[in-house]
């Protein structure tokens, strides 16, 4: 009976040493060409084919990628450049076609960071903005703003339109088909909309970001006096959550600007403030275009005179520094009306305003 077991036992085969190192070898050789085709699939034009060595650094990328985490910024958060810091120069870039640090594979980005890089992204040529400057996924801000945070976004139209392009990166969508926006009544339909998405999700996840559109009455700019009608709201909304942060901008409503937006900054908590859009005032419809040129300077004039109670030269007042990219975005896709910016621009001031609540750290 035992010998009868040994004999129905199956058979172990050894394999030849020379086999197995040829087995290893044509694995090795599999395994480069996996990591080469895909990068040379997506070179055009004159570009030189990718090489295996470029494909294996842009795998360690991929790797580095996946061991990174996105952080919360406690206030004062981090601060960005302002004035000749933030000038910058939009264009475009091909996610199929570009440097090192994009080919670490089309599919490492997302929908919102491929939409980013290919309708417009504006970074200043500053080193340190250069190098700091992250393009975020919905997964990333996610991450960063998660629940118990809380944004409140306050303020006139033009903040309005950064809240719908926020919304935008936290849905993974453009909502509304990413129609224009050009008059009052389809802002406030595009930001009711995208508040209650957001409001549904928050329903469904807890931990997904508590973001509000808020403070209209108050901080819009059009009642006396700015400077404590919007600060105690934002303060009663901000003070509900430690972590919580208020996102305010206006000052095209009112008079007085430069005195009340100062007053505001200092009864504020907790706040980061968004200037006044630069106009393109070969947009501007005919029947505003005699006082467009005044009204750019008075822009102009209130964001140099803001400029010193400010990030970064005062750091108690964390700043988003619009002012500069709406002032580079000279194509014709830019805005409709010289003064409410295109889609993609308030979804590009969204990624600015998560620079400067958000670190990407790596472990």
């Amino acid at each position: 009976p035992t010998r009868r077991v040994r004999e129905q036992q199956p058979m172990k085969m050894k394999t030849p040493l020379g086999v197995s190192l040829a087995l290893c070898c044509l694995l090795v050789l599999a395994t480069r060409i996996f990591y080469e085709i895909p990068f040379k699939a997506i070179s055009k034009g004159e570009q030189k084919v990718v090489t295996t060595a470029r494909a294996d650094t842009a795998l360690d990328e991929m790797i580095t990628k996946i061991n990174q985490r996105v952080l919360f910024v406690p206030f004062p958060h981090r601060p960005l450049g302002s004035g000749m810091d933030a000038q910058c120069q939009w264009e475009t870039i091909s996610v199929d076609v570009t440097n090192d640090a994009i080919a670490s594979g089309s599919e490492a980005y997302d929908m919102i960071q491929r939409a980013a890089f290919e309708e417009g992204v504006c970074i200043p040529p500053h080193p340190h903005l250069n190098i700091s400057l992250h393009v975020f996924s919905t997964a990333e801000a996610i991450e960063c703003l998660r629940y118990p945070k809380m944004v409140v976004v306050a303020g006139d139209s033009y903040t309005k339109q950064l809240f719908i392009g926020l919304a935008d990166i936290l849905l993974s969508t453009k909502l509304n088909e990413d129609k224009e926006m050009t008059d009052a009544l389809q802002r406030r339909k595009a930001a009711v909309w995208a508040q209650h998405l957001l409001d549904v999700r928050h329903q469904k996840d807890p931990l997904f970001p508590r973001v509000q559109f808020s403070c209209e009455f108050q901080c819009y700019g059009e009642f006396k006096p700015f400077s404590s009608l919007c600060s105690r709201c934002i303060n009663r909304m901000v003070e509900e959550h430690d972590n919580s942060v208020a996102v305010v901008g206006a000052g095209i409503h009112f008079g007085n600007r430069v005195e009340e937006i100062n007053k505001f900054l200092d009864l504020a908590n907790r706040t980061v403030y968004v200037p006044m859009p630069h106009s393109q005032i070969e947009k501007v419809p005919p029947k505003y275009k005699a006082n467009a040129p005044e009204k750019n300077a008075m822009k102009e004039e209130v964001y140099t005179a803001l400029l010193p109670n400010l990030a970064p030269q005062n750091t108690q007042h964390p700043f988003l520094d619009v002012y500069q990219l709406t002032r580079s975005c000279t194509m014709q896709n830019c805005s409709s009306d010289g003064g409410h910016y295109s889609r993609f621009v308030n979804r590009w001031k969204a990624q600015l305003l998560l620079n400067t609540l958000c670190e990407v750290v790596h472990h």
